[in-house]
């Protein structure tokens, strides 16, 4: 799912958007660039370009990166060098598209290490660079220009005086080069999860690494003999330690990884709630290890089927709605989605196309007219903000994942099988039909269109009773791979 953004920043963006314009009283320009002063052109000249962090490699202020060879990457919301036509009358369009104007990666000596850019999707910017230094700071520039096609060539644009130009500043200080066991830092995503609590064995049976450095200085050095998986039983007596080979491959799937590390748990036979431990060798030697205690349930249907939500649901102040759930299992802090934490095996999404207050609300119109209009806006979240649920067990905040002691005395302690489901579109809805109706209220033109008028004569509206049908499904941590999908309702 692509990525979705804040739709908070709108009234930001429309503040910037008004707070560039001259005096619409001023001359307008000669150039070739502009010949028509429409309200597309302006509004699209005005346009802000946003770089998004969470999708950068490295992530700006980050530490001990492992970058030393490997591309810096920039997200851009806009698609550069892609060619893009405003119309402005039916026989007059003008074509643009945003160009990188600069690409530095500098030290504190000043010395330029970028080499050259490539973006295969127009969105992702790989900047190639020579060998970084290892405990350095470094600082990544990066400029767009806005330009033209005038008489067959790229200019940039000058409107009222004004060249549209977006930067993007990126710092980060390097680490270490990594010695001859995997660390933690370099892990991305991976299954089983080192302490989780509920492993199920029959929901996905493939294990994996995905790492953010390739460690060529330990798998170069071996054959594909000496990669051993060994699976010993903490607690379980009755499980006999096995030993099965891994594969390792140079792998991009996502950003910022390097290297994949997989093996196949197929042929292991885990008892219910007992706690193993993987260790990977190379060799003689132990490069990692990560351990797990498994779910009572050997899949998550099955653990789903048995879970009860039950009593009334209640509202806050912001009419956030919750309700209470019965289940056989605990939900450790790898399945508790979080508003802030998306990226969970558990997801939860409230099924919008399917629920009546939703399609009979306000939040409907808001939330088409801003896909028609493809407005760009910042957050982790969706729009509609179908993922605003959570789900958490409200005793386990001061224990949620397999601790060292556990591990250590081979018991399983403080597992709760109470929590909460939250829903909390209707917080979203409203805070983005605020902004959406002040974004309206700042247009150039005051013509409204129909929707448009209704949005604004529009008052925030509440959740009304019915039937909140949802979405739960298990998802593999940065595979994308959605091994069970489920669809539940919450009455309200």
């Amino acid at each position: 799912m692509k990525k979705l953004y804040f739709i908070s920043l709108i009234l930001t963006a429309a503040t910037l958007f008004f707070g560039c314009k001259k005096d619409d009283n001023e001359p307008e320009p000669t150039t070739p660039q502009i010949q028509l002063d429409s309200t597309e052109v302006k509004e699209f000249i005005n346009r802000i370009v946003n770089f998004d962090n969470e999708d950068q490699y490295p992530k700006s202020g980050s530490s001990n990166c492992r970058c030393f060879k490997y591309p810096i990457v920039i997200a851009s919301d806009q698609k550069i060098f892609e060619p893009i036509e405003i119309k402005v009358h039916d026989t007059v369009s003008y074509t643009y598209r945003y160009q990188i104007t600069n690409y530095t990666i500098t030290d504190a000596s000043g010395e330029n290490m970028a080499t050259e850019y490539i973006s295969n999707d127009g969105y992702l910017i790989n900047i190639q660079h020579k060998d970084l230094k290892g405990n350095t700071e470094y600082t990544v520039d990066l400029t767009l220009t806005l330009t033209q096609l005038v008489n067959g060539e790229w200019e940039p644009v000058v409107y009222k005086r004004w060249t549209p130009t977006y930067t993007c500043k990126v710092t980060f200080t390097t680490g270490e080069l990594p010695g001859n066991t995997i660390e933690a830092e370099d892990i991305l995503y991976q299954f089983p999860i080192d302490r989780q609590y509920n492993y199920m064995p029959k929901e996905y049976t493939q294990g994996y690494i995905m790492l953010s450095y390739d460690y060529e200085n330990i798998f170069e050095k071996i054959s594909d003999d000496d990669k051993k998986v060994v699976i010993k039983g903490i607690n379980d007596n009755n499980f006999e330690t096995q030993v099965l080979p891994y594969t390792t491959k140079e792998c991009h799937d996502v950003i910022g990884q390097m290297a994949e590390i997989n093996y196949s748990l197929e042929s292991v036979s885990f008892n219910p709630q007992k706690i193993y431990s993987i260790q990977l060798t190379a060799g003689t030697d132990t490069i990692y290890q990560l351990y797990f205690r498994t779910s009572k349930f050997s899949n998550f249907r099955d653990r789903i089927n048995s879970m009860t939500l039950d009593g009334v649901a209640f509202h806050d102040f912001s009419e956030n709605y919750s309700k209470g759930f019965a289940t056989d299992d605990f939900f450790d802090i790898f399945e508790q989605q979080q508003i802030d934490n998306t990226n969970t095996l558990v997801h939860l999404e409230a099924d919008l196309e399917n629920t009546e207050w939703y399609n009979n609300s306000i939040y409907k119109v808001v939330y088409d007219y801003i896909l028609k209009n493809n407005l760009r806006v910042t957050r982790q979240l969706s729009y509609p903000p179908a993922d605003a649920m959570t789900i958490f067990n409200s005793l386990s905040l001061n224990h949620d994942h397999l601790t060292d002691t556990e591990i250590n005395n081979g018991i399983a302690s403080g597992i709760y099988d109470s929590g909460m489901i939250t829903y909390n579109v209707i917080f979203y809805c409203r805070d983005d039909a605020r902004s959406v109706k002040n974004l309206i209220q700042r247009k150039v033109t005051r013509k409204y269109t129909d929707d448009e008028q209704r949005i604004l004569n529009s008052s925030l509206e509440s959740y009304t009773p019915g039937d909140y049908p949802f979405i739960i499904s298990y998802r593999l941590p940065g595979k994308g791979i959605e091994t069970t999908k489920i669809t539940r309702t919450l009455k309200f």
